[in-house]
């Protein structure tokens, strides 16, 4: 079995390795995406402590953090969101979280997220409703996203 291109003929394996997967095109249109700026962050840096209110989110693109909530801890790498629902909700942030590695990520701009997830329509603002609720383990709907 391999992959068909858009007209239903098999791809060749040379052809195969220039095509991109899902995960891969969305990877490289948020790291081209004027909405997003770039940021690299030293080894040790903090990017939050536990209790901070989350302004910018981060994608990772390269490196490790490590995420620490008291005696736990575990490592986030590429393609890892980090702060989006807690900005989002509007709600402290639940770990410390520093660069184990050089890191380079992208930034999401919490007020700005918030507009636009305002202003988009209620089939997709219901979705970042009930992942962002997911996700915290809330039951109550946060008031950006009402």
């Amino acid at each position: 079995m391999g992959l068909l291109d858009s007209h239903g003929v098999p791809l060749t394996d040379a052809e195969q390795d220039t095509k991109l997967s899902s995960e891969e095109h969305l990877f490289s249109r948020l790291r081209s995406s004027s909405f997003l700026r770039s940021a690299i962050f030293s080894k040790g840096h903090i990017l939050f402590s536990q209790g901070d209110m989350v302004e910018e989110a981060h994608v990772i693109f390269q490196g490790q953090v490590r995420v620490i909530a008291g005696d736990t801890s575990f490592y986030m790498g590429p393609g890892a969101v980090i702060g989006l629902a807690e900005g989002i909700a509007g709600v402290p942030m639940r770990w410390t979280l520093q660069a184990e590695t050089l890191l380079n990520t992208r930034t999401i701009p919490i007020k700005r997220a918030v507009e636009e997830i305002r202003t988009t329509d209620a089939g997709l603002r219901s979705i970042c409703r009930v992942t962002v609720m997911r996700t915290l383990g809330v039951d109550q709907t946060p008031e950006s996203l009402r």
